[in-house]
């Protein structure tokens, strides 16, 4: 009886391994607008993992910290994770199931679920099938985030300078990497 549960056991593993592993890191670029002027930033997220459901198609996660998004300037950074309350919720994660198959430089709109300051929000995203630098296709992934659909708010500065309410992200995420070999 416990050989038949180990047995089984292992045979969860491997079927778990061989439908999910993850791929080098993603890279996230966003833009917005203030009151004043226009801010842009970027992160790297971790790997993410790609992960084939059970009807065949692709579901893929990703997750960044908080503390990792920059904008090259200093205050701005603080007060994004002031914002963001990086230490109650350090990670910002989203994932896409049921990916369409898509030709080299296809696009589709998909859905997008989004975990951001412990909320939950589904986005429409527009992704797309491109060539990675060293020729691979990577998918491209952009969508807008409303702050106010999640619950946050802007520090205003000197009380008149204020980030608008959308922000524009570009994701793009590397194929999945080498099945791991068992």
């Amino acid at each position: 009886m416990k050989n038949k549960r180990v047995a089984s056991a292992f045979a969860l593993f491997l079927a778990g391994a061989a439908s999910a592993w993850a791929a080098p890191a993603s890279h996230i670029t966003f833009t917005g607008d203030s009151t004043l002027h226009a801010f842009s930033g970027e992160a790297t997220a971790e790997a993410p993992t790609w992960m084939r459901q059970t009807n065949g198609a692709w579901r893929v996660d990703l997750h960044v910290r908080a503390a990792d998004l920059h904008t090259g300037h200093d205050k701005r950074d603080r007060n994004m994770w002031r914002m963001l309350e990086g230490e109650l919720f350090p990670t910002l994660s989203g994932f896409m199931e049921d990916l369409p198959a898509l030709a080299p430089g296809g696009s589709a709109t998909h859905r997008l679920r989004l975990r951001i300051h412990g909320r939950e929000l589904e986005v429409p995203a527009t992704i797309t099938a491109a060539p990675g630098a060293d020729g691979a296709p990577q998918l491209d992934v952009h969508f807008v985030v409303s702050l106010q659909a999640l619950a946050l708010k802007p520090p205003a500065v000197l009380g008149l300078i204020r980030v608008h309410d959308t922000v524009d992200v570009h994701v793009r995420i590397p194929p999945p990497g080498e099945q791991p070999s068992i």
